[in-house]
């Protein structure tokens, strides 16, 4: 089995069906009209995401199938400013450094919450197989910390990525 070493998500090819799918994005964006009202979910603290997905298109078909998003390292997450409308953040792993080409921001507005996620990473701990590995998150906020939602995404290996996740707020 391929692994696709991330310092922040661990994403593993299983064998596994993924048995949750997401809803396409319609051209009204991924929320309901009305959806977002409200004071922004309190989304300030430290995340850790799960999540499971399934991987196609890949270069390598070692790397299609299914495969479960973990974050080994919470990731320290920091509101911005905004006067009107969604209210950005970002974020920064706790422990350790900071992944190559890492991007953790986003923002949210009332429950609504979007995130962005890239870094570079290696594949089979080889550092001349860096790969760029891009997602994008749509969840809502509840009232007990969690986010939930689906998420798109290409990489490592020109993959097209799709799935579920959870992000647990503490």
């Amino acid at each position: 089995m391929h692994r696709a070493r991330s310092l922040l998500i661990a994403l593993l090819a299983s064998g596994t069906t993924l048995l949750a799918a997401c809803d396409d994005l319609d051209d009204e964006g991924p929320f309901p009209s009305g959806a977002c009202e409200g004071p922004p979910a309190p989304v300030q603290g430290n995340w850790t995401l799960r999540g499971e997905g399934d991987r196609r298109d890949c270069i390598d078909d070692a790397f299609n199938g299914a495969f479960d998003i973990t974050t080994p390292v919470a990731v320290a997450v920091t509101l911005g400013q905004a006067e009107d409308g969604p209210v950005p953040f970002t974020g920064t792993p706790v422990e350790g450094d900071v992944p190559p080409g890492f991007r953790f921001d986003g923002d949210v507005e009332g429950p609504c919450v979007r995130l962005e996620y890239a870094e570079t990473v290696l594949i089979d701990n080889q550092p001349e197989s860096r790969r760029r590995l891009q997602m994008s998150f749509v969840g809502v906020a509840g009232e007990e910390g969690i986010v939930r939602g689906s998420f798109t995404g290409t990489g490592p290996l020109g993959c097209s990525t799709r799935g579920t996740f959870e992000a647990f707020v503490d």
